[in-house]
């Protein structure tokens, strides 16, 4: 976890973008803080290279703008993937899906924070059933 954690820099500590702001990756404390959420409140958390072999990390310095995706499993959940988007004060996002293993009977977790040339602010959490039918729910 130690080596994805770091792998392309994470936590970021300063932006690719333009910015007057002392504090320019706006979300960075949220990747932290879930980042040592996991790692505290997960059991066997492993990072799951596969499934970001090609998009784990993307830059365009021509549009100063950078991607950052990283994905970990544990015993809870099948799969929590974590993106951070930086184009200075532009664009701002921190985007976090997690999906549980269904024997849990949890929900999907999704997670976006955005903001917009630190003018327009957006942030979105929301739980979706992994069965449409409560019937299933009460099965597992």
């Amino acid at each position: 976890v130690e080596e994805m954690e770091v792998t392309n820099g994470m936590p970021w500590s300063d932006t690719i973008g333009e910015s007057d702001h002392p504090d320019p990756l706006l979300y960075m404390p949220f990747w932290e803080w879930q980042l040592e959420h996991m790692k505290s409140s997960l059991t066997n958390l492993q990072t799951d290279e596969s499934s970001l072999a090609d998009f784990g990390y993307m830059d365009n310095n021509s549009k100063k703008a950078r991607i950052v995706n990283q994905c970990y499993t544990s015993d809870e959940y099948r799969k929590i993937r974590m993106t951070y988007y930086d184009a200075g004060d532009n664009t701002q996002v921190f985007n976090s899906v997690w999906y549980p293993d269904p024997k849990y009977n949890l929900p999907v977790l999704g997670i976006d924070l955005l903001a917009f040339n630190r003018k327009k602010y957006l942030a979105i959490v929301d739980f979706q059933p992994l069965y449409q039918d409560e019937e299933d729910h009460a099965l597992t």
